[in-house]
């Protein structure tokens, strides 16, 4: 179990502290006692916005600013009810006056802070990165958790579902944390990691399963799996060494629990010239469409590669690829070409593409539908994750960092 090492400022006994800034008297409230620095505390470091010219903040008198690049961690005042922030070389403005090189730390005595219309727990670190303002909201693990969980499946549905999804999205969260390590932070905030909307959008009934299962993570072989889940299945999981050419001895095919999904069978069709726009705008290399081949199959019969032919040239592409270019639900899929009534098809551009599929999402892993199914049907939380992990454990953190077998499974 990987530790992170940040600190969290408390504002506990207040005083108020007179500064000094652009020759004004700025009466400050910070802690008596100095910043706290909360050593050892996993944290989670989210982007919230990265590589923008300029960013709001809304603040009040409790808010203020620590700068990160003063030795001394000298504090800035919160001029206003809100702070336009923007960068310039290397230095970073608040209201068109130069503050410092950054990192930023923006605080706040109340629970929360505010950005775009949502507010958010924890704290924002304000970084210049080549003249361009990353938002980070810098948290602890499962105060984040609380702002995914609810994100990523139905609020309303069964506990023992929820309760997986929490435990997966924890093992999710810690395995990739240095997925956007070269971006400055460690997460972001959409699907590409995990959906987060910080406190704003936070449900009772998934902070009572995060709650429920705090420090809870899965494991293979002593290890952090890889916790990847999806929709809905369409009847089987995906092995990853399908999906991803990468065998995982947890990722493979088991029952999808999933039949009342509304995406366990679908149905799309696209005229010809619908998909050559839809394919011209991932791979124009090969111009314009003229033939769509399916060119290696899955054991249950799924496209698993295909071959895009044009005036160009042609390229091959997997499933997944294919399904993300043309907006389909998942890359589960029987095709079906329609040339029109002449006989003859060679050389001939098609006029239709049928598509019937299965499922939502890449198919690998928990299945959140699946966990319904199988949470209506009477199975905990731990039986759904070693369904569709199979051979994993289900163990709990430490409090000293290791990993420790739960003796209830």
């Amino acid at each position: 179990m990987r530790k992170y090492s940040g600190s969290l400022v408390t504002v506990a006994k207040t005083v108020k502290t007179p500064l000094f800034y652009g020759g004004l008297i700025i009466m400050l409230i910070i802690s008596s006692a100095g910043y706290a620095l909360m050593a050892e505390a996993d944290l989670v470091e989210v982007g919230l916005a990265c590589n923008i010219e300029e960013l709001r903040l809304v603040g009040d008198e409790e808010t203020s600013l620590l700068d990160l690049s003063n030795p001394n961690q000298e504090v800035l005042p919160w001029t206003g009810d809100q702070a336009l922030i923007t960068a310039v070389a290397d230095q970073i403005y608040i209201n068109d006056l130069p503050v410092s090189s950054g990192p930023l730390l923006v605080l706040s005595a109340k629970p929360w802070l505010a950005w775009e219309e949502r507010t958010y727990r924890g704290e924002f670190l304000i970084v210049n990165q080549n003249g361009k303002l990353n938002l980070v909201n810098r948290l602890l693990l499962e105060d984040y958790l609380r702002g995914v969980v609810p994100k990523e499946i139905l609020a309303g549905w069964p506990m023992a579902a929820l309760k997986a999804q929490s435990i997966a999205a924890r093992t999710y969260t810690l395995a990739n944390l240095e997925r956007h390590r070269e971006d400055g932070f460690q997460l972001c905030d959409t699907t590409h990691c995990q959906v987060y909307q910080g406190l704003t959008g936070e449900h009772p009934n998934t902070d009572r399963a995060v709650l429920e299962t705090k420090g809870m993570v899965i494991t293979y072989e002593g290890k952090l799996i890889s916790a990847v889940y999806h929709d809905s299945s369409g009847g089987y999981t995906k092995d990853a060494s399908e999906i991803w050419s990468r065998p995982v001895p947890y990722l493979i095919p088991v029952p999808g629990w999933d039949s009342d999904s509304p995406y366990h069978q679908w149905t799309r069709s696209f005229k010809w010239e619908e998909l050559q726009d839809y394919i011209s705008k991932v791979y124009p290399e090969i111009g314009e469409l003229k033939q769509l081949l399916p060119t290696s199959f899955g054991g249950d019969g799924r496209v698993i590669k295909l071959t895009l032919k044009g005036p160009h040239g042609e390229i091959v592409v997997s499933g997944e690829q294919f399904r993300h270019a043309i907006g389909i639900p998942s890359s589960n899929m029987e095709l079906g070409i329609v040339y029109g009534p002449e006989p003859q098809l060679q050389e001939k551009i098609p006029i239709r593409l049928e598509i019937r599929g299965a499922g939502r999402g890449h198919g690998v892993g928990l299945s959140q539908w699946g966990a319904k199914g199988m949470a209506e049907a009477g199975y905990n939380e731990k039986q759904i994750l070693k369904h569709f992990y199979p051979g994993v454990t289900v163990t709990k953190i430490a409090e000293s960092g290791e990993t420790v077998s739960n003796a209830s499974q």
